[in-house]
């Protein structure tokens, strides 16, 4: 089951239209009555209006998901910002985007945050990852990389890449396109997207986003300090 929540009946109808063919349907327009229907219906997925939480939205994230721990909240507002993407998702949100997201867009929000992923909109991506992680220039930073004794030793998910799929893969994950790759390594688009397929196999990730946000959530960084993202990726 999903659980729309909005003031807005506007918005509730539009959510609706896009997903009555793949859940079962509950709306709510009241926050206080909110955590009501959480505890008799138990949704899979919350669609969260960010206008219902008023000037304790966050406040009120956190309260539902420690709730149901299990329970997959996709927030949306009028104006996505950088600093409030940062703050949902250290909330505990699986998603954040805008309200008006197409048909399809919003079915495929649902899907990906009801197996339990993260979906954030393209352009948000990038920015949520320096936020998170601090800035440095992604492209000096990854065309520096080189393999060392301590990636040879790590047992860290990212060891099945090879030094040049690595390298790759942080450009990737700090936003930049493949014909910006394949110009800054002096390497065929088309080999950068080999590389990609690559990666994708070996990583078991479908998305550049999964990538991206895979890269800013593990210790990779800890272990490859001369790797940092700091512009914009893709998502969704």
């Amino acid at each position: 089951m999903i659980l729309l929540a909005s003031p807005s009946k506007t918005v509730r109808q539009h959510w609706r239209n896009a997903l009555m063919d793949l859940f079962q349907i509950c709306e709510i327009s009241d926050k206080r009555a909110l955590v009501h229907l959480l505890e008799k219906f138990e949704p899979t997925v919350v669609f969260l209006d960010y206008d219902i939480g008023g000037l304790h939205k966050t406040a009120l994230l956190r309260d539902i998901i420690q709730l149901n721990p299990s329970l997959r909240v996709m927030v949306f507002t009028s104006n996505p910002t950088r600093a409030e993407s940062v703050a949902v998702i250290k909330a505990g949100a699986k998603g954040y985007g805008r309200k008006s997201l197409s048909k399809p867009l919003l079915k495929k929000a649902a899907r990906v945050i009801s197996q339990g992923e993260l979906w954030i909109g393209r352009d948000l991506v990038p920015m949520l990852i320096v936020e998170m992680l601090g800035s440095r220039d992604p492209l000096a930073d990854a065309c520096s990389f080189n393999s060392s004794p301590v990636r040879k030793n790590s047992l860290n998910v990212f060891d099945a890449l090879s030094p040049r799929q690595f390298q790759i893969a942080s450009l990737i994950a700090a936003g930049q396109q493949n014909k910006a790759i394949s110009n800054h390594l002096n390497i065929d688009e088309k080999t950068v997207k080999a590389h990609l397929t690559a990666i994708f196999r070996k990583l078991g990730l479908s998305s550049r986003t999964q990538l991206a946000l895979a890269m800013s959530q593990t210790s990779t960084l800890e272990k490859y300090p001369t790797i940092r993202f700091s512009t914009e990726a893709p998502v969704a």
